[in-house]
């Protein structure tokens, strides 16, 4: 309500124990974070829906008190990937589109030299590839044209 969210917990994945809650290493990891009206008017929504989910789940909802949850109310772990796919800013929009239907992603982190520079989206890549295909189709008509 106040326009800011305050980090007062973090969570870690941990072999055979999964997800595992704990305080913040330091006391100067817990602060309150100011957010914009936009991002805050997303969380305002996305609780109302997240409501609604702890409704439908009822007895099942497991309230770890997160503000991302799955539909019973436990961390999303369950569709992250733990081996993250990633692209290079080398890669061809060809190579980016079999990677993200290949693996069912839509979004794609560009590494250079162990860094993250960008995400790619889906979006980006059609994007792309369509400006490609007008090219394409402009330079043929032109060919054809000046043929005759």
């Amino acid at each position: 309500q106040s326009g800011t969210i305050r980090i007062t917990r973090s969570a870690q994945r941990l072999p055979k124990q999964g997800i595992v809650f704990h305080a913040p290493k330091t006391h100067r990891s817990i602060r309150p974070i100011a957010l914009s009206p936009v991002t805050l008017r997303i969380l305002k929504s996305h609780r109302v829906t997240q409501a609604e989910q702890r409704l439908a789940a009822g007895s099942a909802w497991a309230d770890h008190e997160l503000i991302f949850a799955n539909a019973l109310g436990n961390p999303v772990r369950s569709v992250m990937s733990a081996d993250v796919v990633r692209c290079a800013p080398t890669d061809t929009i060809d190579q980016l589109m079999s990677a993200m239907t290949e693996r069912r992603i839509r979004h794609l982190p560009v590494v250079d030299g162990g860094a993250l520079v960008g995400i790619v989206s889906i979006g980006d890549v059609v994007k792309r590839r369509l400006a490609e295909v007008q090219d394409e189709t402009q330079a043929l008509q032109d060919y054809i044209t000046q043929g005759r």
